[in-house]
């Protein structure tokens, strides 16, 4: 035992004979760290020499020894793993810092009004459609109230003409790549649409109610709410239908139901033909369901006289935002437009369809949707 300790102690002063000097030599960094490792291994070494004699404090020593060490080892890895964390996130850092930077058209108020905004399309009634052959007049609620919020303060709205996107994922990436300034067609907000493209979604011109369409036939008599309704879908093994890139498609493969996709052809792009399709097939049992905004589902219905087919979703159980989209940098555009919406909402005015106080803002709308072919008492905006 005896010769062990000293062995022990004349190691421990050797290594603090070399720490010191290494310190002493070492980049400063590293100096102070191994200076005191070196004291505390010549301190320990003392100290067991010290109390050789007494088992519990050089028990005591021991353990505390056995633990410093390994709890030395853990801090190297640590310090280790901290290391590669720091080099990922330069990595990552530097990565990003090399992407260009999109910059914005309008910098102040005063470029919206030189420049003018330029707008894209989907004809898709009753938010935007064309009327007239020469010239072709546009018209519909984006379009109306566009107009109202630029035009007052001698911004002209224009559209690009040679251009008519046909699908819902190019409009976006039109409107990324600085082809238009907006989509004029109010759409609802979705997080992938916010995760998938450079875009940011303004005010809400309104909140609209998406219904779960299905025949009365095969359902309880009673209304459910969104996450019961989907239960009830899925127990029953129903398949649905659901346009390419609509909100219908969003919902469908958002919660894994069964439904069929159709393409609509660039024609273009009479949305009213497909969803009005979809709707016979339901009627004709054809296809179990689908989801359709409950305003332009119940003018179809009417108008193709289906009253079997129903929303099985209580009233306004299931609310999307619908908004102008602008670039993520175009904030001044952004800015300027809610501030105009803010206004036309704060506005009193009087509903020409059942004499009640609305707001400006909510009367065009309307007014332009019930133009679109909605019923006044079907468009029941929020």
């Amino acid at each position: 035992m005896d010769n062990f300790l000293r062995i022990a102690t004349f190691i421990g002063m050797v290594a603090g004979i070399i720490g010191v000097m290494f310190a002493l030599t070492n980049e400063i960094k590293k100096r102070w760290l191994i200076l005191f490792y070196s004291i505390g291994t010549t301190c320990y070494a003392i100290l067991v020499y010290l109390f050789k004699d007494n088992p519990v404090l050089l028990t005591s020593l021991i353990s505390v020894a056995v633990f410093f060490v390994l709890f030395s080892i853990y801090a190297y890895f640590m310090k280790k793993k901290i290391k590669e964390i720091k080099k990922e996130y330069s990595k990552i850092e530097s990565q990003i810092s090399s992407i260009p930077q999109r910059e914005t058209k309008y910098k102040r108020f005063k470029d919206i009004k030189q420049d003018n905004v330029k707008y894209g399309y989907i004809v898709y009634k009753p938010f935007f459609w064309n009327e007239g052959r020469a010239p072709i007049r546009h018209t519909g609620i984006g379009y109306k109230v566009l107009e109202e919020v630029l035009s007052p303060l001698g911004i002209d709205i224009t559209d690009n003409k040679n251009y008519h996107s046909s699908n819902w994922s190019h409009i976006f990436k039109e409107l990324e790549d600085g082809i238009f300034d907006i989509i004029i067609i109010p759409l609802f907000e979705t997080r992938s649409r916010l995760n998938k493209f450079n875009v940011t979604f303004c005010t809400p011109l309104f909140y609209s109610d998406i219904g779960l369409y299905a025949k009365n036939e095969q359902l309880p008599n009673t209304k459910f709410l969104f996450s019961e309704a989907i239960e009830f879908v899925k127990s029953k093994n129903w398949k649905g239908k659901h346009l390419e890139n609509e909100i219908s498609n969003s919902l469908m493969t958002k919660h894994k139901l069964q439904s069929i996709e159709i393409k609509p052809t660039v024609s273009r792009y009479n949305e009213d033909e497909h969803f009005q399709g979809i709707i016979d097939e339901i009627n004709e049992g054809k296809t179990n369901f689908t989801f359709m905004e409950v305003f332009k589902a119940k003018t179809i219905i009417e108008k193709i006289n289906a009253p079997a087919v129903i929303n099985i979703l209580n009233e306004k159980e299931l609310l999307y935002p619908v908004s102008f989209v602008v670039r993520k940098e175009d904030t001044v555009l952004k800015n300027f437009i809610n501030l105009r919406l803010m206004e036309m909402e704060l506005v009193k005015d009087v509903d020409e369809y059942n004499g009640e106080e609305t707001t400006k803002l909510k009367k065009i709308v309307k007014k332009a949707a019930v133009e679109g072919g909605i019923l006044p008492e079907e468009f029941n905006d929020t």
